[in-house]
């Protein structure tokens, strides 16, 4: 986004730094797979997204180390964001939470498990850019089924929500 101003006989050009992407990954109890997780994102994103993107982590009411290492993280790399909820909102809170925080005019969610790669959020991404309305259900790594969004309006103008059920029917 370009900013352009007249003020005073002067032409100001600022460009702004805007995020395109904002990712919400869901966590409850994923010591074991968030690092793999993050650092699979990051580094895929980093390389392959021609835009600027957020993750934002939401540990929900955890008993292991998934904030510790999360906040490490999130020191490490200014894309990654945390919003620790100490109490249960079950999955579904967390990602309307993530959500809330969500700068991006795209938004997603995946799972702290790494369940759904990257490289599928990104089509997904490309598929859907310049649409307002579009939710993507992946059943499985090939196939994306689509549906109208039901909950878009309650959240952000532009809704980007992908499910990874691999292997389900």
């Amino acid at each position: 986004l370009i900013l352009l101003a007249y003020i005073h006989g002067h032409l100001y050009i600022k460009k702004l730094k805007m995020v395109r992407l904002s990712i919400v990954i869901p966590a409850y109890n994923e010591e074991e797979r968030v690092r793999d997780t993050l650092n699979d994102y990051t580094s895929f994103f980093d390389k392959n997204f021609k835009g600027k993107y957020e993750i934002i982590v939401v540990p929900n009411n955890c008993s292991d180390k998934t904030v510790e290492i999360v906040c490490s993280m999130a020191k490490k790399n200014k894309k990654i964001k945390v919003q620790e909820i100490p109490y249960p909102v079950g999955k579904s809170g967390a990602i309307v939470e993530g959500f809330k925080l969500a700068k991006g005019d795209l938004l997603a969610m995946t799972d702290a498990d790494n369940s759904g790669p990257p490289e599928s959020l990104l089509k997904l991404v490309k598929a859907i850019d310049g649409y307002e309305n579009y939710t993507g259900h992946l059943s499985d790594i090939y196939k994306y089924i689509h549906e109208p969004v039901t909950v878009q309006s309650l959240i952000k103008d532009k809704f980007l929500c992908e499910y990874w059920h691999i292997g389900a029917s």
